[in-house]
């Protein structure tokens, strides 16, 4: 099963990110982007979602897949770390925040460096020589896109324009959170050759997913002060679907994202053990937030 084979596979996204990936002359950009990014309490969900795509896919090679895994965390890494600034959160899983470690100005550095590190995973013929040149730019495009819809999400997320009603919050957490998901499994499905129509297929998966996590964290923000790693009450004065709705009918706008996933995983081309399993799992997780914050 895949899931017992998750605690492995971790560790193994952890040795390939600390000692190829941010390898190098030690600076203080490439210490912050390690602070983020090799955190202990890193979880590595949307790699592992990655890899849990290339294996339904048909890519049992973890070597074939870690490159584009690593590159999509790094994203994710940035993201953290722009999330903190507009924040002006101090904690990030249970340790200073990365501008609070290495003083703003660096931590941008270190964004910059990751996202530009994650392009360069990406477009490396030598990490990525079993794939063709589409299917590289194809993930570079995908990974393009996602980026630009972070980018709207989180504005649309500082400004709170564009989010009145339930439609427009969907939107946001779609793209704030739901394009990383979306390109996590696009980037599996492409190297494991996945038809265009099954890329879609994921990306929309990715998208839903979003929508749930993102509820899910809405509903953390809730919790005892850094019960969950980092601030909570960050979201009191932001439109979210818990203020708008409440807890309990936001929580039922997850179960309906979370039945649009299920149903769309058997539409693929392929059987989706890997990826169902691990994505049953991280509900899980988000299912638990409800409950110890009722």
């Amino acid at each position: 099963m895949f899931l017992e084979e998750v605690p492995g596979i971790k560790k193994e996204i952890r040795n390939y990110l600390e000692g190829v990936v941010l390898r190098g002359k030690n600076s203080g950009v490439i210490d912050a982007a390690r602070y983020v990014v090799l955190n202990e309490n890193a979880q590595f969900s949307r790699p592992l979602l990655t890899v849990a795509a290339a294996r339904d896919y048909g890519v049992s090679d973890l070597d074939r897949v870690m490159f584009v895994a690593s590159a999509v965390e790094l994203v994710h890494a940035a993201s953290l770390i722009s999330d903190d600034v507009a924040d002006t959160a101090n904690k990030r899983r249970g340790k200073d925040s990365c501008h609070i470690a290495f003083k703003p100005e660096i931590a941008d550095l270190a964004k910059l460096y990751l996202i530009n590190r994650a392009y360069g995973l990406i477009g490396d013929r030598k990490l990525s020589s079993m794939l063709t040149d589409k299917q590289r730019v194809d993930i570079i495009r995908i990974a393009s896109e996602s980026g630009d819809a972070m980018v709207r999400g989180q504005f649309k997320d500082i400004t709170q324009k564009m989010i009145d009603d339930v439609s427009g919050i969907k939107r946001m957490y779609e793209q704030k959170s739901g394009a990383l998901f979306a390109l996590a499994l696009a980037c599996g499905g492409i190297v494991g050759n996945a038809n265009p129509d099954d890329v879609t297929k994921l990306r929309q998966i990715g998208l839903a997913i979003g929508v749930c996590y993102q509820i899910a964290d809405d509903v953390l923000d809730l919790s005892p002060q850094f019960s969950s790693g980092k601030p909570t009450g960050q979201d009191v004065k932001k439109k979210t679907l818990s203020h708008l709705l409440g807890k309990e009918s936001a929580k039922q706008v997850k179960i309906f994202e979370e039945l649009e996933v299920h149903k769309a995983l058997p539409k693929l081309n392929v059987h989706p053990t890997c990826m169902g399993e691990f994505i049953s799992f991280l509900m899980g997780e988000m299912d638990s937030k409800f409950t110890t914050n009722p």
